[in-house]
């Protein structure tokens, strides 16, 4: 059953059939045989990356990645820190003093430093003129001494005129009183 299987589709049977399957085998063998010398001396694909990044490579590669989103993460945390900062100055702003009301007030200081100048200006003034006084002052008091010494040495020298005379001078009311 099997020959007559062979004969209907058109193959030979017997040696013819030996021949040709011998020669289809080394073929295939001679094939294999040349594509596996070629796959050694030149490898493709993934044979060409060393063990080291084919165990490795996924995991380095996750790891840098993470990194990545870590540093994007710090990034915009930072950043929304700084926008609530900015946030905070302007709304503080907001309570500082007007520009209208500082110049106002500015004003006002300026014209009391110009009438404290001014009273400065009088007061040294009114310092020198008592330093003037005070030395008029010491002035008259020493010209009063003076006078308090000469009058003393008059009443001395008229009590000795009166005890050569043994009278009485008239003297003025102011003297005698004085005595």
């Amino acid at each position: 059953m099997a020959w007559n299987e062979e004969e209907q589709r058109g193959q030979p049977s017997g040696p013819g059939r030996l021949q040709s399957g011998t020669l289809v085998a080394a073929e295939t063998l001679r094939n294999a045989d040349s594509q596996g010398l070629l796959a050694a001396k030149a490898p493709k694909g993934e044979e060409r990356i060393g063990v080291f990044w084919r165990v490795f490579g996924g995991t380095l590669l996750s790891i840098v990645a993470l990194v990545c989103i870590t540093v994007y993460q710090q990034f915009t945390s930072v950043l929304n820190e700084l926008r609530s900062d900015v946030n905070k100055l302007n709304e503080s702003r907001g309570d500082l003093v007007k520009k209208e009301e500082f110049n106002s007030r500015m004003t006002s200081v300026w014209t009391s430093l110009k009438e404290l100048q001014t009273a400065g200006t009088v007061a040294t003034v009114g310092k020198e003129r008592l330093t003037l006084l005070e030395q008029q002052l010491k002035s008259s008091d020493d010209e009063r001494k003076e006078l308090t010494r000469e009058l003393q040495q008059l009443r001395e020298r008229l009590a000795v005129v009166e005890g050569r005379q043994g009278v009485p001078l008239s003297t003025p009311a102011s003297f005698r009183k004085e005595k």
